[in-house]
């Protein structure tokens, strides 16, 4: 049993928690929110200065109802612009249209004008590295064009262009032709020793009167946060094998003594990138191992036959091999190490990185590459005599 002073203090106790739990004290209710879906970074338009952002904002009534139907239908969001001195004096200005507080939680994705890009984009992206509702999970992408206009581009499934957009970056995956990154992988690239940064490179394609978002390769940045160029589909995957960022994708090879050719589906990579410094001199080794299974042959191919079996693998190493040495060209023309080999020198011989930290562009660019893929076939699919005799 409590004594009478126990159950004074026990009843002061139940009268304070009640109070403090009468209510959510930052509770922000859904109808005073501008709930964001993608934001986009242009140059000022005449007569504009600083800061030019365009935001995309769900209509919450529309969003889930929004489908195919009459073409005078409202859309689910709204686009709205605003310039400012800096990028959060830019975004609170669109409350002078919107009369809402933006709400950057659920935000999918960052568009950058390439125009833009190229003079760099570490200020813009301070606000949003800082920013506790901003989520290090929203993709980072340039365009071709005003990155507003993506923003407004058709629908092609999701509800939202932006919901497209960042869809497209995620299902990039099935071939690895283009980079993804989001604010986490690019903070980690623009911290590193050497790596240069990446995001997606997003193109507007006509289709019937249409404005469809595109993924069309990748965007290099430098250690300033300043475009300088742009990777192809092949280059990307090349560079995306030697990283141990490859996901799947699909190598076409020339048919054994045909004209015609093969395809092999590319199941599970990975890769390693080893310095070594052999007579004083720095070199790297990179290491692909891939497992494969043939997945379409075009003409006569004979699978039965042990040198053909070997004949198609060595021509996927060679592919391999190849696109890996394009990325490595393509990053030493733009002065950028693609790769983070100048992060591998450092966790191995942090001695060395110390002497060589300043000419490490100039040592990158002359240095010695030695690249070894080992593939290996394992099925032909239903199939293992072909359809032509």
């Amino acid at each position: 049993m409590l004594n009478r002073w126990q159950q004074r203090l026990l009843a002061i106790l139940l009268i304070g928690l009640t109070l403090t739990c009468s209510g959510c004290w930052g509770r922000r209710e859904l109808e005073t929110l501008a709930i964001v879906s993608g934001i986009a970074f242009d140059s000022a338009p005449a007569g504009k200065s600083g800061v030019y952002v365009t935001v995309q904002v769900l209509r919450i009534t529309k969003a889930e109802s929004n489908t195919k139907g009459s073409p005078n239908e409202q859309k689910g969001y709204v686009n709205v612009s605003a310039s400012g001195a800096t990028v959060h004096e830019a975004l609170r200005n669109c409350t002078h249209t919107l009369s809402r507080r933006l709400f950057l939680p659920h935000n999918l994705i960052i568009l950058f004008e390439e125009k833009l890009a190229r003079q760099g984009i570490k200020e813009y992206l301070d606000f949003f590295w800082r920013e506790p509702e901003s989520r290090d999970t929203v993709w980072v992408a340039v365009t071709n064009g005003k990155a507003a206009d993506m923003l407004d581009a058709s629908e092609a499934v999701e509800t939202t262009p932006s919901a497209d957009i960042a869809s497209l970056i995620v299902t990039r995956r099935a071939t690895s032709l283009a980079s993804g990154v989001n604010m986490h992988e690019l903070g980690l690239r623009y911290a590193s020793k050497s790596a240069a940064p990446l995001t997606s490179y997003l193109a507007i394609k006509k289709d019937n009167g249409k404005n469809i978002p595109k993924i069309t390769g990748t965007a290099v940045f430098d250690q300033d946060l300043k475009m300088v160029g742009k990777l192809t589909n092949r280059e990307t995957r090349g560079l995306l094998l030697a990283i141990n960022q490859f996901y799947k994708g699909v190598a076409v090879i020339k048919n054994p003594g045909g004209e015609k050719y093969a395809s092999m589906e590319l199941l599970k990579t990975t890769s390693s990138m080893t310095p070594e410094i052999k007579n004083g001199k720095l070199q790297m080794q990179v290491k692909v191992r891939c497992t494969s299974n043939v997945s379409e042959t075009m003409g006569y191919t004979d699978l039965m036959s042990p040198e053909v079996w070997e004949s198609l693998r060595r021509r996927e190493a060679a592919v391999i091999n190849n696109d890996i040495m394009m990325a490595l060209e393509s990053s030493r023309q733009l002065n950028v190490d693609l790769f983070g080999f100048g992060d591998k020198v450092y966790k191995k011989y942090p001695q060395t990185w110390k002497q060589i930290e300043s000419d490490w562009q100039e040592i990158f660019n002359n240095m010695e590459v030695k690249v070894d893929v080992n593939t290996e076939l394992q099925r032909s699919g239903k199939l293992i005599s072909p359809l032509n005799r």
